[in-house]
């Protein structure tokens, strides 16, 4: 089994009753440089801030570097070196 930075594996992430990623998993290897790219509304946004811990997840795991990211306080990818930054476009 390969070891990555990040594993996302089979995760659900619900906004009350409405479930706004379903069974999603990717892995990302120490190094990469990665784009998360989609239409609005697909999830983008709420992937990271589940991976960030600002949000739990219903259902899947999510590992840092083969350790579980259950249970960590919010934001607390940061001392892993993941962070969040929004993507807001401005116009003059």
């Amino acid at each position: 089994m390969e070891n990555h930075l990040l594993e996302v594996k089979g995760v659900d992430v619900l906004y009350g009753d409405v479930q706004a990623v379903w069974e999603l998993s990717i892995h990302v290897d120490e190094g990469a440089i990665v784009a998360l790219v989609g239409a609005n509304g697909a999830g983008k946004t709420t992937l990271l801030k589940t991976i960030y811990g600002i949000l739990r997840a219903k259902r899947g795991e999510i590992l840092f570097s083969g350790v579980s990211g259950k249970n960590k306080a919010a934001g607390g990818g940061g001392h892993r070196g993941f962070a969040c930054a929004g993507g807001e476009a401005s116009f003059f």
